[in-house]
């Protein structure tokens, strides 16, 4: 019983030190400067989710070629030591 309620204890110990690291920001580096990124109109995103899309697609293609190539030379190797 003395067990838990060390470990109760602890754990309010810790409570008060998680509420000073509550809502800080990390890091210190001062000199590094902030990005200002700029403001993407809907023409912009579009054209975004065109080429993801389109790169999806091409990645897509790419690993059921090798797949069906692979399963292709499987098959004919299954072949070839059975027969």
């Amino acid at each position: 019983m003395q067990g838990a309620i060390t470990s109760i204890n602890n754990n309010r110990k810790l409570l008060s030190k998680r509420d000073k690291l509550k809502n800080r920001l990390g890091g210190g580096n001062k000199s590094k400067k902030v990005y200002e990124f700029p403001e993407a109109s809907p023409e912009m995103l579009n054209g975004i989710k065109e080429k993801i899309l389109l790169e999806r697609k091409q990645r897509d293609l790419k690993i059921k070629i090798v797949f069906t190539v692979g399963f292709v030379i499987l098959c004919a190797l299954f072949v070839y030591v059975m027969f």
